[in-house]
């Protein structure tokens, strides 16, 4: 460990410097636009605050001995909270919101460091599909209580990306299209990508492995090949 940063005195004061902390953390590199410069971070602000928002709101405050934690590696950011996600974790963009402190998220809204509308993991996926970077990951774990951890992934080609990667970011790419009632097609996923983006039959051979992991499915099994549409296993 390089450097660590404990934030005493509480939420609602250190919240934004503890954003503006870890984005100042993270690479950076200058892009020219015409005759100005502007500064673009390796991962989006907007994802930042939501995830670490979740963490502090959905904490099991009734654990001792922990609290949120977030790390900062050379390939991504780690956000670890005590207590599992009160919904699957599959199901996070369409299930109704719950709160495990809601008084505390309440308090948290009122402030307006977060909603309590339940959108707070589409517009994670959002940011993440704008900047082209990997689906965040999401893992339990089994310890004391349990715990929780979203990872945000720095930016990779499709080229470099693992098939668990490719997978996870078509499932939740699909989920965010269903949830905007735009169903995902081959062209929507391979926009997905950006520049760098495979061929059309790269990204049918993803959607098909999608398809046989058990997270997507034909929206429409008659529809001739270029017209099919997926949507996520639960719909």
């Amino acid at each position: 460990m390089l450097r660590s940063k404990e934030y005493p005195g509480g939420y609602a004061n250190e919240f934004g410097s503890a954003v503006d902390m870890i984005m100042a953390l993270t690479p950076a590199r200058e892009d020219i636009s015409g005759a100005f410069r502007r500064s673009v971070t390796a991962y989006p602000e907007r994802a930042v605050r939501e995830i670490l928002a979740n963490a502090l709101i959905h904490q099991d405050l009734g654990l001792s001995g922990n609290g949120p934690v977030v790390e900062i590696f050379s390939n991504r950011i780690d956000f670890t909270n005590p207590g599992k996600s009160l919904v699957d974790l599959m199901r996070l963009v369409d299930n109704p919101p719950k709160s495990r402190n809601q008084r505390l998220a309440s308090l948290m809204r009122r402030f307006r460091i977060c909603e309590e509308l339940g959108t707070g993991w589409d517009k994670i996926i959002q940011s993440c599909e704008l900047a082209f970077m990997p689906a965040p990951k999401v893992t339990e774990y089994d310890d004391a209580g349990g715990s929780m951890r979203v990872s945000l992934l720095s930016y990779a080609p499709f080229s470099s990306m693992g098939q668990l990667e490719r997978i996870m970011t078509c499932y939740w790419h699909a989920c965010i299209c269903f949830a905007s009632d735009v169903p995902m097609r081959n062209q929507s996923l391979r926009a997905r990508f950006g520049d760098e983006a495979p061929s059309a039959s790269s990204i049918s051979k993803l959607i098909a492995a999608t398809v046989n992991a058990g997270l997507i499915k034909l929206f429409d099994e008659s529809a001739a090949p270029r017209f099919r549409r997926y949507v996520p296993f639960w719909v």
